[in-house]
C-alpha cells in the first residue's frame, strides 16, 4: 500500500506550516503538539481509507508511545508506533495489515519505530527491554479497536507496573545514572545535550515515569498529567520546559535530524533567532 498523494500533501503541507509557525513564534510546546496531532491525521486516514475493512475481522488496535503518545513529537524524532493484538493468532493474520501501513509511512519519509506486541506481552515485565514498558506508561490511543485500548490502558498496564514497580523504578533509576556518568555527572556543560545531559528534558520525564509508576502501585489509577510534579515545581518546570522544547525544535529544523547538541555555533544562531527569550525581549 504506497502512501496516498493526496494524503502525501496533506503531511507535506501540514508539516510546512508547523515549521512556518514555529519560525514565527518559537512554541516548541505548541510545535511538538501538532506535529504529533498531524500524525495522528495520516494513521487515521490510511486507517481509515486502506485498513479499517481488513483489519476489523481481528482485534487490532493502533497505539502511540513514547514522545508521540505525550503529544511531545519534535521534528525529527522517531514516530514510535504500537500495534496491539488481542492474541498469537490474530497478530499473525494482521501481519499484512500491520506491514501495509508502516511501508505507506515510510513512503512518506516518517521515521516511524513500530512494536507488535500481544496483551499477554505488555502485562509482562521485559527485563532485556525495560525501556518498552515504560513507553506502555505514555500510551495513546490513535485508531483501530478502542476496547482492546482500553483494556490494556485500565487493567493491564497497571497491573503490570502494581507487580513489578519496585523493578521498574530501580531500572530506571539506573540507566538514568549510566547516562549521567556519560556526561560527567554534572549540570555544567557549555555544549550541552539538551535531551541527554543532566538537567535537560529526559530528567524531566525520569521523573514523571517515577512519580507515575509511584501512584499507579499505590492506587492502580492513573494520575492526571497535571499532577505528575508538586506544586511547588510546576511553574518552574513548566517555564524550564518551554525553553528547552523550543531550543530542541530549532535545534531539529536547524540541522534538519534528531540531533540535539547546542554548540557554541547553534548557540549563537538561536540567540540571534530569538529563541528562548520572551516576547519583546532583545
Amino acid at each position: 500500500m504506497a502512501a496516498n498523494p493526496v494524503l502525501q500533501d496533506v503531511y507535506r503541507s501540514g508539516s510546512e506550516e508547523i515549521r512556518e509557525r514555529f519560525d514565527d513564534s518559537h512554541n516548541g510546546q505548541v510545535t511538538v503538539r501538532k506535529r504529533s496531532d498531524l500524525i495522528d491525521q495520516v494513521l487515521t486516514q490510511l486507517w481509515n481509507r486502506n485498513l479499517a475493512v481488513e483489519a476489523k475481522s481481528e482485534k487490532l488496535c493502533v497505539m502511540a508511545l513514547g514522545g508521540y503518545g505525550r503529544r511531545a513529537l519534535f521534528p525529527y524524532s522517531d514516530v514510535d508506533v504500537l500495534f496491539l493484538c488481542e492474541s498469537e493468532p490474530s497478530e499473525h493474520s494482521q501481519r499484512q495489515v500491520i506491514r501495509s501501513l508502516c511501508q505507506a509511512l515510510w513512503d512518506l519519509h516518517l521515521r516511524v519505530s513500530p512494536a507488535t506486541r500481544t496483551l499477554a506481552e505488555c502485562g509482562k515485565l521485559q527485563r532485556d527491554n525495560v525501556e518498552f514498558n515504560v513507553s506502555l506508561l505514555d500510551c495513546r490511543y490513535i485508531c483501530g479497536d478502542a476496547e482492546l485500548f482500553e483494556q490494556l490502558r485500565a487493567h493491564v498496564i497497571p497491573r503490570m507496573v502494581a507487580r513489578e514497580a519496585q523493578e521498574l523504578m530501580q531500572r530506571l533509576t539506573d540507566l538514568t545514572r549510566a547516562r549521567h556518568n556519560k556526561y560527567g555527572h554534572t549540570i555544567f556543560h557549555l555544549e550541552p545535550n539538551i535531551k541527554d545531559c543532566p538537567g535537560g528534558m529526559r530528567d524531566y520525564q525520569v521523573a514523571c515515569w517515577l512519580t507515575l509508576i509511584s501512584e499507579l502501585e499505590k492506587t492502580g489509577v492513573w494520575p492526571s498529567p497535571e499532577n505528575l510534579l508538586p506544586n511547588a515545581f510546576r511553574k518552574e518546570c513548566g517555564t524550564a520546559l518551554e525553553f528547552l522544547s523550543a531550543v530542541r525544535c530549532f535545534l531539529h529544523y536547524r540541522q534538519g535530524r534528531d540531533l540535539n547538541g547546542l554548540t557554541y555555533e547553534l548557540q549563537s544562531e538561536a540567540a540571534a533567532a530569538g529563541i528562548g527569550f520572551e516576547e519583546g525581549s532583545p
